[in-house]
């Protein structure tokens, strides 16, 4: 369906997307023990609170890979492949959202349904499997992000409906960054260039 040039342009942005997902990766790895092991109303108390702060600093990645995103691609691989950049716009929704399914997923095995995460996950491969067949031919690579975006979102507003029906939050506590929040982050910024003087 795609030729070898378009495959190569996708690569590309799927590369810089995998990237952009070593961001929450760095702290999905150390909040999984730490999350397991806490008691049923410190971990839910806990869970939306990184969330938002993950979700927050994905949210400005996002949007500093969409207006720097197409000279990155001309300074790291050429003008040759601008072709890259718009598939990679497609994708940066689909990278906020994986940012927290992570998040979400180690919420849903600490409840006990493991289960439910693989039945999310055998719906997002058909859903992404349908969604390729359809608009590849249409859109080409920018229908392969759209189609993984789509996916994506769909999966992690699945496990995102089940989390507040379990911890009975708003979505607003969960998604919304609070004015303690940004507090938080900017005395950590502080501390952290205190630290490296």
């Amino acid at each position: 369906m795609l030729g070898a040039k378009d495959l190569g342009y996708y690569a590309i942005s799927v590369s810089i997307a995998e990237i952009l997902l070593s961001v929450p990766d760095a702290v999905n790895l150390p909040f999984l023990p730490l999350h397991l092991g806490l008691n049923r109303k410190d971990a839910e108390d806990t869970a939306p609170v990184v969330i938002r702060h993950v979700l927050f600093i994905m949210i400005l990645i996002c949007l500093f890979t969409a207006i720097i995103g197409r000279y990155a691609i001309w300074i790291l691989f050429g003008k040759d492949f601008s072709a890259a950049y718009m598939p990679l716009l497609w994708l940066l929704p689909g990278i906020l959202s994986l940012s927290i399914f992570d998040l979400l997923k180690v919420d849903m095995y600490r409840n006990n349904l493991p289960g439910f995460v693989s039945m999310v996950s055998v719906l997002t491969l058909i859903c992404n499997l349908i969604l390729n067949y359809i608009l590849i031919p249409i859109y080409g690579i920018s229908g392969a992000a759209i189609s993984s975006t789509v996916s994506y979102s769909l999966s992690t507003c699945i496990l995102l409906c089940n989390f507040t029906r379990i911890a009975k939050f708003p979505y607003r506590d969960i998604l919304v960054i609070k004015i303690s929040d940004l507090v938080l982050l900017w005395s950590q910024f502080r501390h952290g260039i205190k630290k490296d003087k």
